[in-house]
């Protein structure tokens, strides 16, 4: 889907990559910036991926996880993801 839309929008600097549970599969030293929003709580083993997203970064290069509020007792996530 993601390709379909970049083709209709006419951008030619998306490339969809399939990661896997453990490993984006992003090329090493590549990426800027790493957002992740809603996501790192629904990993079961987040080592293996966080130290995946660590080899494609870029030096200098950053990771952002942006979760959910702890106030929020109504997100059934664990209290250590929060």
């Amino acid at each position: 889907m993601l390709s379909e839309r970049a083709k209709a929008e006419k951008l030619d600097n998306v490339q969809p990559i399939l990661g896997s549970v453990v490993d984006p599969r992003l090329p090493e030293k590549s990426v800027i910036w790493i957002l992740c929003v809603d996501v790192y709580h629904e990993s079961r083993i987040p080592e293996p991926m966080l130290a995946s997203m660590r080899r494609s970064l870029r030096p200098g290069g950053r990771v952002a996880l942006v979760e959910f509020r702890r106030e929020d007792g109504d997100v059934p996530i664990k209290i250590e993801h929060r």
